[in-house]
């Protein structure tokens, strides 16, 4: 009932444009004038941000786009500061224990080549950029593993960008299968549902639930910072601000927005269209992510969260294990040491030998164990698979096995998580290169400007690539997809 009253209600309000039968635009000022004032107020490092943007969430090819676009001076630092960090990843692998002296050998090149790129023209300080970025972004990527995948990943991820991280995985996963190897989805669709008396969203094919109130504050802290840090970028490239406002379906909010004057923004030099677009993931992913990761790192620091135990997730088949654990099962310790994680219990079992007997101590009370040749190792075998929480992982890795103890600060630090997660994927998933997100913009604007650097004389062979570019990726969620409608 309130729905449909919404739908009419709502296409009776000043300012409000109806966008489809039910999807609804609501216009307003609020806000305008403070981005204007500190946009312009703070011009410099807004600029600044805006093209550290473009570097760090695009890789190679976003740190040479703004290398090429800035003035010469500017491009010059561009090229010292990619080569200090270039041969800082170089020389990790020869003088990686003298950390001091690694930095001075790069220093004392970084210097010589600022000085060195006067002589050279703006395409070869482009050129060297994009090839020092492009190895400094892979490297952290090929510590892991060295195989051939990791290296093509690696290089992809170097080269194009973070989004990378997203395309890559579900080109494997879409080619798995398309060859009948898996018939997992490589994307998780979630839908309503209620766990312990709590409704939230349920993702299936996983463990995953998302909470609703945590979503809710997550979603508006990230609208907050996402279109505060268009709205402030916009406003120090002197671009004009025509409305702010929510979108909504009916009653329900989806969404808000800051929208720049379309002809004043394409005025604008292409690399400020740039900045605007790419600062929005940048606020979610390494102001807001970033953040909740070093509050979270501060409370586990000083006990403010602690662990107790471990949490059983599964036990194989036959094992020593199975027929006295179940999974859920709290694992306090064995013998006399604490297991505040799963990493403890595998740190006690890499001392242990077949037919030796242990005592774990549980929730459910004392459970002897006597141990099994392990198929794998000379050690005992208990068969015991632990429980794993892939958000925790990348939010806070230590505690990813650990159950942790109820405080009065747990609440506050499972919310960090959700607001973590949610800003980060959401952030992540802006940046693909796919029409109307933000990366779409971004990545078209990147083939037209690589077509007219290798001669092309028209606009429209860029665009033509990138829309094949852009099809290709949405084959391959088409893919991804695949194992829900077949």
């Amino acid at each position: 009932m309130l729905f449909v009253a919404g739908l009419y209600l709502f296409g009776k309000l000043p300012s409000t444009d109806r966008l489809a039968l039910v999807l609804f635009k609501f216009n307003s000022h609020i806000g305008i004038k403070s981005m204007k004032q500190i946009g312009l107020r703070f011009k410099r490092f807004w600029n600044f941000i805006g093209n550290f943007a473009l570097c760090v969430l695009f890789g190679a090819i976003g740190t040479a786009y703004v290398a090429h676009h800035v003035e010469e001076k500017y491009q010059r630092l561009i090229v010292a500061f990619m080569s200090f960090f270039f041969f800082q990843a170089l020389l990790f692998f020869t003088i990686h224990p003298v950390n001091y002296l690694r930095f001075i050998i790069s220093a004392l090149i970084a210097l010589s080549l600022y000085h060195f790129s006067a002589r050279l023209s703006k395409g070869q300080k482009t050129l060297l950029v994009f090839i020092f970025s492009a190895v400094f972004f892979s490297y952290p990527h090929l510590l892991p593993e060295p195989g051939i995948l990791n290296v093509l990943t690696a290089l992809s991820i170097g080269i194009f960008g973070l989004p990378a991280l997203i395309v890559v995985s579900l080109a494997i996963n879409g080619i798995d299968i398309a060859t009948g190897t898996t018939n997992q989805p490589g994307i998780n669709v979630g839908y309503p549902a209620s766990e312990n008396g709590e409704l939230g969203l349920k993702y299936s094919g996983t463990d995953v639930f998302l909470p609703l109130f945590p979503a809710l504050v997550a979603l508006i802290i990230l609208l907050f910072f996402h279109e505060g840090f268009h709205g402030l970028v916009a406003s120090a490239c002197n671009i004009k601000i025509k409305n702010t406002g929510l979108f909504s379906l009916s009653i329900i909010p989806l969404g808000a927005f800051v929208e720049p004057d379309e002809k004043d923004f394409k005025k604008k030099p292409k690399l400020s269209q740039m900045k605007v677009y790419a600062v929005g993931s940048f606020a979610n992913i390494f102001v807001v992510a970033l953040a909740c990761v070093i509050i979270a790192g501060i409370l586990t620091s000083t006990g403010a969260i602690e662990t107790e135990g471990f949490v059983v997730g599964n036990v194989m088949n036959e094992s020593p294990a199975a027929a006295v654990l179940k999974p859920g099962t709290i694992v306090y310790g064995v013998n006399d040491h604490k297991t505040d994680s799963f990493f403890d219990f595998l740190s006690f079992m890499s001392n242990t030998t077949a037919g030796q007997e242990i005592t774990l101590h549980t929730d459910a009370g004392p459970v002897i164990l006597t141990l099994t040749e392990n198929p794998d190792s000379e050690t005992g075998f208990a068969g015991i698979v632990r429980n794993f929480d892939p958000i925790m992982y990348t939010f806070a890795w230590q505690l990813s096995t650990s159950n942790l103890k109820e405080t009065e600060w747990l609440d506050f630090f499972h919310l960090l998580k959700w607001v973590f997660f949610i800003n980060f994927m959401v952030g992540l998933f802006n940046l693909l290169p796919l029409k109307p997100l933000d990366g779409g913009y971004i990545y078209e604007e990147f083939i037209i400007w690589l077509s007219g650097i290798f001669g092309a004389k028209s606009h429209n062979i860029g665009e033509i690539i990138a829309l094949i570019l852009f099809s290709l990726i949405f084959l391959i969620f088409l893919m991804n997809l695949a194992p829900y409608l077949f």
